[in-house]
């Protein structure tokens, strides 16, 4: 029974020490981003071409946005918001 009890405090310890570090690095990894709204006609596609100053693959600009707005595709809506990250 001791060892049940000590396997789960260390357990539980991890837990706590992993959730403030996770937390610490949300915390200092600030990014910068331009707001837009979608209009009629926009695609995902289209929007990351416009933004992808540094000439990276389109498919990896899309991969960030949809990421960085928390999209499982890339179907996007007129008057959606989105936050495009820039560098």
């Amino acid at each position: 029974m001791k060892k049940i009890l000590v396997i789960i405090s260390i357990v539980m310890l991890i837990l706590i020490i992993y959730s403030n570090i996770y937390t610490y690095a949300d915390e200092t990894t600030k990014v910068n981003y331009k707001t837009i709204i979608v209009k009629e006609g926009d695609t995902l596609w289209d929007i990351a071409k416009c933004f992808n100053n540094k000439n990276k693959d389109v498919r990896k600009v899309v991969y960030i946005i949809k990421k960085f707005n928390g999209l499982n595709n890339a179907v996007i809506y007129p008057g959606q918001e989105l936050k495009i990250p820039v560098e």
